[in-house]
């Protein structure tokens, strides 16, 4: 009796396993808001527990999707083509792995960014594995005399990075944004203050530097670090520091 009933904890933790392994996950966030997104052809509706940039869409079969992200009116009762479904914000090709949580991102340009990473279960729950392979960031910021993103796309920038689960997937995100925008110490040390681990806290000040507009305040955004250690990679990061 005893042999049966761990054959049959050995199955079911295999079953489970197995099923864990084969899952897929696709989220989708924009920096406008989202009415509904379709996934070759089948529409997806945001509902009540989604936020109005972002949508999560677990389960999928593996393989590859268009995704066309809409903006606007959300096409129900019109349907598709009858003037009721929305501006067409983001249109791609993404490929969905067994195992694998893909991020799709669309900035402000309508312009989307792929990320992915392993789906990983420790202690049967889901956890990320921080193996990310997001596009490096190119430096490109060296103009003098930019003003600091304004309070309401500062706030709309923390909203999109508040809804993010990966650590790493909100450093892209910022990655992106710093491309085109300036920051003051204040806001700078508010977008540290969304992340979990000291790495990545590490990285994304050092891309916040170069385009603060208030150097001379950047101290402030030591207290998010908790190591000596990290505070000094930054010091000699910034003493080195030409513009």
């Amino acid at each position: 009796m005893r042999k049966i009933c761990t054959l049959m904890i050995s199955m079911f933790a295999f079953l489970v396993l197995s099923a864990q392994t084969h899952t897929t996950r696709l989220s989708i966030s924009s920096m406008k808001d989202i009415s509904y997104v379709t996934l070759n052809g089948r529409a997806y509706y945001l509902n009540g527990r989604d936020r109005d940039r972002s949508i999560h869409l677990n389960n999928l079969s593996a393989g590859r999707y268009l995704i066309k992200v809409y903006t606007g009116r959300n096409g129900r009762g019109g349907g598709f083509g009858m003037g009721n479904a929305g501006t067409l914000l983001y249109q791609g090709y993404v490929q969905l792995r067994r195992g694998f949580h893909t991020d799709v991102f669309i900035n402000r340009f309508g312009r989307g960014f792929t990320d992915e990473e392993r789906i990983v279960y420790r202690s049967g729950r889901y956890q990320h594995d921080d193996d990310d392979d997001y596009y490096e960031y190119d430096d490109r910021w060296n103009q003098p005399h930019r003003q600091a993103m304004s309070a309401t796309s500062f706030t709309q920038l923390k909203q999109t990075l508040g809804g993010r689960s990966f650590d790493q997937t909100k450093v892209n995100i910022a990655r992106q944004a710093i491309k085109d925008n300036a920051f003051t110490a204040a806001q700078a040390k508010e977008l540290l203050e969304l992340l979990s681990f000291e790495d990545n806290k590490l990285e994304l000040a050092k891309m916040l530097y170069p385009v603060t507009t208030d150097r001379s305040n950047f101290i402030i955004v030591y207290d998010v670090f908790n190591f000596s250690s990290s505070k000094d990679k930054l010091a000699d990061y910034i003493t080195q520091y030409r513009d």
